[in-house]
C-alpha cells in the first residue's frame, strides 16, 4: 500500500519524472505503466486536474493479506476557465 500511495501521489501531481524515478527506486510493479506515462503527459498538455476517487486492494475482497494487489481509481478533468 505504501508504494502504491507514493506512486499515486506522483500521478496526481502529473509528475512523470518523479513517477518513473520512484517506480525504479521502490522496485514497484505497475500494471499499465506506459499508458500511465501517456496519461500524465496528456493531462499536463491539456492542463487537467486530478483527484483520487478510491484506493483499495485485493485483500479487502479476499481477506488474504499475503498476496495483495492494489487498485486505484483516479479522475482527470479540464480545469474550468472561471
Amino acid at each position: 500500500k505504501e508504494k502504491d500511495l507514493i506512486l499515486i501521489k506522483e500521478i496526481l501531481k502529473l509528475n512523470l519524472e518523479n513517477f518513473e524515478k520512484k517506480k525504479l527506486e521502490l522496485n514497484a510493479s505497475v500494471c499499465g505503466f506506459t499508458p500511465i506515462q501517456i496519461l500524465i503527459e496528456y493531462c499536463k498538455l491539456k492542463k487537467m486536474k486530478s483527484n483520487l476517487i478510491e484506493y483499495t486492494s485485493s485483500a479487502r475482497a479476499s481477506h488474504d493479506s499475503t498476496n495483495v494487489v492494489g487498485y486505484a481509481a483516479l479522475g482527470f478533468k479540464e480545469k474550468s476557465s472561471k
